[in-house]
């Protein structure tokens, strides 16, 4: 509702004359005092709320008051309820106002009214979803200003029922906007066709640029082209300004889709009205345009010319925006990579610094980027990555989302040049490439197709290749899309032609009926030569779908022998991944053979329990390792298995016979390397401090370890005995034995908490949670 009052209020003062900036000064002394008070009121809600303005309005239009402030008062509380239209009760108190209203304005022959509420209860229908009975409202409106003669006003009630149609049969997701387009369609053209007859042009072009941009903001782009290509060939030869903002816009557009052929055609005839009308207020944002046009053409050293022609008009340009210069140098950079002279677009850039210094993030994650872009053309990728990750830090909080975008995209394409696959995965996954012009939405699905490839993912990475392939023809071949749908449009235009065409064939053929047998003639000649090209369309339609045939069976046996490839690379990468956990295996085993022979020569008994217990801890992980090469899976430890090795091998270490008995409560979990390994070293050193001191060497100890899944990626990791425990007075905090900082420590690593408690013996609990 707040949308909408405030153009009524100024439409309230224009009927009373009153000038835009002080109606409501003029407004005490006019006779409409009451409802503009009204309508103030409806603008001012922190001075009336809504439910007490409309009690006014209701009271206004029940209560013994001049006609005209009873037909307004009516009027403005159908509007009020037709805002809430979304809810269908509010939709039926609209219509009764309304009809109310217009009951009245009929009774006291006020036309004004009368048709101002036809429109609003055709709006009413259009929320109700019922076009016939819309469309008869705006007919009743239409017709009143064609009985008057009042044309303009008439192609206004056509043009604005278009515009309301687009807007409410797209409000929700239940209704058809390809329709709702359709039908906007004819109605605008009945609009268009009656302002034509007044001749005045100005309004035709203006109209035309409001619709077209209309369906443009609504995302119709066909519309849009269609409607902005009819007023380019009307008028291309007149003087509007406008028109050159449509070739720029319409330029834009071909090149977001791919058709890079058609957009510089556009904005080649955008320059040359330019250039012709001498209005070089949008000089730069044409020449940058340009650049990137050819840019996408793979014409370097066009682009690089017209991108250094943007810079120059844009840095003569008063108070320029830096953003705009730091983004136009990155192309640039771009570019002079491509020739082998990002050393002249270094130079550029840091000269640029020293004269437009950056004042914020934005342009400072620019700035960084262009210099990323140049470093990486020069070979020098540690410090490309370094302004890589400088403008992602700038990025990662900037006010414009589509500059976030670009610096993903970049990053994520230096990375997989890199062939730092894992890297630019990271950067990739969240990247919507809907986000990006067809020639960016083909790279990211390369991009993609690479990381899974190298992943070991060839279902996927065939899919973004399949996807890249589809995207790459679909940009070679938007040209003669773009084309057809042009000499379509050129058709339509010229119709009025070919039917004067036709008439003179008509009164041709009258003419020459007493020629007969000739004219026989020649169409059976007609039809012999129309056989022989349907014969030769048909052969030559033959051979295409061979060569098409052909082409398709060479890519499926290059895809085929492509995934071939990838399945060897990855077999041979398994095998070597199992020979190093294989080799790790036996180097940790050897040191621990000479811890073994080094503990033979020492006396020393605290140097003889420090080797041992390095022994344990190195045995923990080398046995992780030694599950690794012996499990299908090279990334996964199963915790049973390896809990119960580990076990075993403390009891016969320690050769415990049947003194200590052990309870294994372990849940059927599979954890990577680094969970696991912190976690082996935990459970070595908690349940060789149990077995060593928990006991004082009674028999009958019993040692429990436990591992359960708490949460979808909580667990928790117990190890309790019913030894002696800890002292009552012992402080947790200080205590500073290697293995108790060991276990705190290893705790941290895991990301989580550590806690020691004494019940019935020792309990030693971690917390931790994985991603």
């Amino acid at each position: 509702m707040g949308h909408q009052l405030p153009a009524l209020a100024q439409q309230a003062g224009r009927k009373a004359n009153i000038p835009k900036n002080c109606w409501l000064t003029v407004a005490v002394n006019c006779k409409y005092f009451t409802i503009l008070l009204a309508i103030l009121m409806l603008i001012l809600p922190g001075f009336c709320p809504a439910q007490e303005l409309k009690q006014q309005l209701y009271t206004q239009s029940v209560h013994h008051q001049p006609d005209t402030s009873r037909i307004k008062a009516l009027y403005q509380l159908g509007l009020y309820y037709l805002s809430h239209y979304n809810q269908k009760n509010h939709l039926d108190s609209a219509q009764f106002y309304l009809n109310k209203a217009l009951l009245m304005a009929t009774a006291a022959h006020r036309s004004t009214e009368v048709n101002r509420c036809n429109l609003q209860l055709g709006n009413v229908y259009l929320a109700r979803n019922n076009l016939p009975f819309a469309e008869r409202y705006y007919t009743l409106v239409a017709q009143a200003h064609e009985a008057k003669l009042e044309t303009a006003k008439q192609a206004q009630t056509w043009l604005e029922f278009g515009e309301n149609v687009l807007n409410k049969m797209t409000d929700t997701g239940k209704r058809n906007p390809e329709l709702a387009a359709e039908i906007a369609e004819k109605y605008y053209n009945r609009g268009i066709r009656l302002l034509e007859t007044t001749g005045d042009t100005g309004a035709l072009v203006e109209r035309g640029i409001i619709i077209a941009t209309f369906f443009s903001a609504r995302g119709y782009n066909r519309y849009y082209r269609k409607r902005s290509i009819d007023i380019i060939k009307k008028f291309e030869t007149s003087s509007f300004a406008q028109i050159n903002a449509l070739c720029a816009n319409l330029s834009q557009i071909y090149r977001d889709e791919g058709n890079n052929n058609m957009s510089l055609f556009y904005l080649l005839k955008a320059m040359n009205r330019m250039d012709r009308l001498r209005d070089t207020v949008n000089k730069d944002v044409l020449y940058g345009e340009l650049a990137l046009i050819y840019d996408e053409l793979g014409q370097v050293d066009e682009s690089i010319q017209w991108y250094k022609k943007t810079l120059a008009l844009r840095e003569n340009i008063p108070n320029t925006s830096p953003a705009g210069l730091y983004r136009t140098a990155g192309f640039l950079a771009l570019n002079l990579n491509k020739r082998g002279r990002s050393a002249e677009g270094l130079s550029y850039i840091i000269d640029l610094e020293k004269r437009y210094p950056p004042k914020d993030d934005d342009v400072r994650g620019m700035a960084a980027q262009v210099k990323a872009y140049c470093y990486d053309g020069l070979m020098q990728y540690k410090l490309a990555e370094k302004y890589y990750l400088v403008m992602m830090m700038y990025y990662r909080n900037s006010r414009t989302g589509y500059l976030r975008e670009i610096g993903t995209y970049d990053i994520a394409n230096f990375y997989v040049q890199q062939k730092k696959y894992s890297k630019a995965a990271y950067y990739l996954k969240d990247l919507n490439e809907g986000n990006f012009n067809l020639s960016r939405e083909r790279n990211i699905n390369l991009m993609r197709f690479k990381i899974d490839s190298a992943a070991g993912k060839p279902w996927s990475a065939i899919k973004y290749f399949q996807q890249y392939k589809r995207l790459n023809d679909s940009i070679f071949n938007a040209t003669k899309s773009g084309q057809i749908e042009e000499l379509q449009i050129k058709y339509a235009t010229d119709q009025k032609e070919s039917d004067l065409v036709s008439v003179t064939k008509d009164r041709q053929l009258q003419y020459e009926k007493a020629n007969h047998a000739t004219n026989s003639r020649n169409i059976t000649l007609i039809g012999i030569g129309v056989l022989l090209i349907v014969v030769g369309l048909l052969y030559n339609s033959h051979r295409i779908n061979q060569k098409k045939t052909i082409e398709i069976d060479r890519k499926n046996k290059e895809l085929n022998q492509l995934v071939s490839e990838k399945d060897s690379l990855l077999e041979e990468k398994e095998w070597l991944i199992k020979e190093v956990h294989h080799r790790v295996k036996n180097n940790l085993q050897i040191v621990m053979s000479l811890l073994q022979r080094q503990s033979s020569f020492i006396n020393n008994k605290e140097a003889l329990a420090a080797i041992r217990n390095s022994e344990h801890r190195m045995h923990s992980i080398a046995l992780i390792h030694q599950k690794l090469y012996q499990s299908d899976s090279l990334m996964l430890v199963n915790m049973i298995d390896y809990i119960n090795d580990m076990v075993g091998y403390l009891q016969e270490c320690f050769d415990l016979g049947n003194r200590i008995r052990f309870e294994k409560l372990v849940a059927d979990i599979n954890f990577e390397v680094n969970i696991a390994v912190p976690m082996g070293l935990i459970l070595n050193e908690a349940i060789t401090n149990s077995i060593k001191y928990a006991f004082n060497g009674h028999r009958d100890g019993y040692i429990r370890v436990a591992l359960e899944q708490t949460g979808e990626n909580d667990y928790l990791l117990e190890i309790a005995d019913n030894g002696r425990g800890l002292a009552v007075d012992i402080d947790l905090e200080k205590m500073n034995s290697m293995g108790f900082n060991l276990m705190r420590g290893l705790s941290k690593q895991l990301g989580g908490k550590l806690s020691v408690s004494n019940a019935h013996g020792l309990v030693i609990k971690i917390a931790f949670h994985t991603r």
